[in-house]
């Protein structure tokens, strides 16, 4: 996915992912930059807003060679008040210059980010990922490394602070094919990334499934066998279904009982020329397969990605009829989600970090040689950042307190 492309579609998610979707920030270097937020955006749907944190090159180490806590990106996760952190950082780390000078200080740095993302946003679950393997490549990462002395480094600072462990790195043992410079994944690479993140959050909070890959699929037509019907409902942004007819489209999902929807979900397109996102569609139920009735409709659309939300419906039959497909004329929907988010229980009730903001409780984090919004402390070894009950961040010498602060601040 190029650059262009992926800022369309986080472009539009930002457009139709509103205040009350539970927001997640994906920390990490130049595998975390690429697609794989995208993707996990889409995987997780209009319930959740997905931040991509990561910049290229950086390291976990605070003193590595291109630290990510001094890359100046710690101030826009704590604007963004994220309810879920995931940190995949480390490749990195692995290079000599970083790993052999101080490597000893891994742990400790690991735990100080995971202490300065709690301090800057009260409720939020940080949680750590496994870097993914390394295999021959030009950069200098050594994948001995990140497997035999940094995972387990993350495993230690991730059981001292609590929070759980996301392996990205597993799963890919046996999969060099998907990083194809020995370091970066495709886009295929890239997916399965984000759907080993994405089950990690399911699992913890209730993000509605997508209903429409239980049920059974028709279409108007479809131009071959490469754009079945079924690709707009497996769950993979890349394939999809092409219906092959002109005039009105549709495509039809049909459950065996009642289905409540309350939002629904087209990804377009998006890796085409945008002259083939679809522009006028909507979304209908029945009953019986025969009487439709509207639920929602969208005209004009440019976006490559939409997510709306609907009055709650209950039919056994919906479908996505499409009016007007795109300027080269057949429909082409690389994906149609529906969900039913009021019926999904969660773990916890989202927006607790953004409720805890708005009057956070003083605390104190150890910052060594940086403040939470990465800037440098010169002269100052020891010294100690306070964030304040008014959100402001303070940093102070040891055996000093903040103005009007007393002195038991901290954990």
């Amino acid at each position: 996915m190029g650059p262009l492309t992926r800022g369309l579609l986080m472009a539009a998610v930002a457009a139709v992912a509103g205040d009350s979707a539970v927001r997640v920030s994906c920390i990490g270097n130049s595998i975390t930059a690429g697609s794989y937020p995208t993707f996990l955006q889409w995987d997780l749907g209009g319930t959740c807003q997905v931040q991509n944190a990561g910049v290229g090159a950086t390291t976990l180490l605070y003193s590595g060679d291109i630290p990510w806590i001094a890359a100046g990106m710690m101030a826009t996760v704590d604007a963004f008040g994220p309810e879920f952190v995931y940190i995949a950082l480390g490749t990195n780390d692995s290079k000599e210059i970083n790993w052999g000078a101080h490597g000893g200080e891994f742990a400790g740095d690991y735990c100080r980010l995971i202490d300065t993302l709690r301090a800057l946003c009260p409720g939020v679950r940080v949680r750590a990922c496994l870097p993914t393997p390394a295999w021959a490549n030009a950069a200098g990462i050594r994948g001995d490394v990140i497997a035999g002395e940094i995972n387990p480094a993350i495993r230690q600072a991730a059981a001292l602070r609590g929070i759980p462990v996301v392996d990205l790195h597993t799963p890919f043992a046996d999969k060099s094919a998907l990083f194809p410079d020995g370091v970066h994944p495709t886009d295929s690479g890239a997916w399965e990334i984000s759907r080993l993140v994405a089950a990690a959050l399911r699992s913890e909070y209730g993000v509605a499934p997508d209903l429409a890959s239980s049920g059974t699929l028709s279409a108007s037509g479809f131009v071959s066998g490469a754009f079945v019907p079924a690709h707009a409902v497996d769950n993979n942004p890349f394939t999809g279904w092409m219906a092959d007819n002109a005039g009105d489209k549709w495509l039809t999902v049909a459950f065996a009982q009642e289905v409540t929807v309350d939002s629904w979900e087209v990804l377009h397109a998006w890796n085409q020329a945008t002259a083939r996102i679809t522009r006028d569609f909507r979304l209908q139920a029945s009953d019986n397969g025969t009487d439709w009735r509207d639920l929602d409709s969208v005209a004009g659309n440019t976006a490559p990605w939409t997510a709306r939300a609907i009055t709650p419906a209950s039919a056994r039959c919906y479908r996505l009829y499409v009016t007007y497909g795109s300027l080269f004329g057949p429909a082409w929907i690389d994906g149609f989600v529906l969900r039913d988010q009021a019926g999904t229980s969660s773990v916890a009730p989202p927006h607790a970090a953004r409720s805890a903001r708005l009057s956070p409780p003083a605390r104190a984090v150890v910052s060594g040689v940086f403040d939470p919004c990465g800037r440098r402390l010169t002269g100052r070894p020891h010294a100690r950042i306070e964030v304040t009950g008014d959100g402001s961040v303070v940093a102070v010498p040891d055996g000093a307190t903040a103005p009007g602060k007393p002195p038991s601040l901290g954990r």
